[in-house]
């Protein structure tokens, strides 16, 4: 019986020291990998799954083109081989696309140890959806930036798409996968007393 006690005594011990760890980490078993949580004393080190340290200029240039851009305006970085989104863009994906926070990560600005960015990483499928969902179903804007010379940071618009003007991504949006599912129809109405008549389509 004692020795029972003292099994339960020390896996009691461990179970502590691993909850502990987690909550460090700022992280839950299901979650999307440690990230600084902003508390003091607490930051990511260096080497760990999902550390990732944010120059500055590059900093400063997400904070201005959210600054310059509106609410109802999704800013989207193009990383090469995945997408990033930032701060209230982030937040608004992660509430109303992915329906969970966990997706949201916080990470430091090179040389500034009192500022962070909340972000989170897109992969291609789901910027294809993004896009649908935000185009189509909230009717918001996109603006996609991406990176001219990668040594000098050099970020600028590509393109951009709203839903009156869906040129720019009118092949993902209507790509022959999903043809089937997806169908895109122009009326124009004209009111004639209490009727709508259709001029054309």
């Amino acid at each position: 019986m004692t020795k029972l006690k003292r099994m339960l005594k020390i896996s009691g011990f461990f179970l502590a020291r691993l909850g502990t760890f987690f909550t460090w980490t700022g992280t839950a078993f299901s979650g999307p990998g440690p990230v600084w949580d902003g508390r003091p004393g607490r930051p990511l080190t260096r080497g760990w799954p999902g550390y990732q340290m944010f120059d500055e200029n590059f900093a400063n240039f997400v904070g201005s083109v959210l600054k310059g851009s509106s609410v109802t305006t999704v800013c989207i970085f193009d990383k090469g081989e995945y997408y990033m989104c930032f701060e209230r863009c982030a937040q608004f994906l992660a509430r109303e696309i992915f329906k969970s926070n966990a997706v949201m990560k916080i990470s430091p600005v090179s040389g500034k140890d009192d500022r962070k960015l909340r972000f989170m990483n897109i992969n291609k499928n789901q910027f294809e959806n993004i896009l649908r969902q935000v185009l189509l179903f909230y009717q918001y804007r996109i603006e996609l930036y991406s990176c001219l010379n990668v040594k000098n940071q050099d970020w600028q618009l590509k393109c951009t798409a709203s839903p009156g003007n869906l040129a720019a991504f009118e092949d993902i949006l209507l790509d022959s996968g999903n043809a089937e599912s997806t169908t895109v129809i122009a009326l124009k109405f004209r009111q004639e007393s209490d009727k709508l008549k259709i001029l054309s389509h």
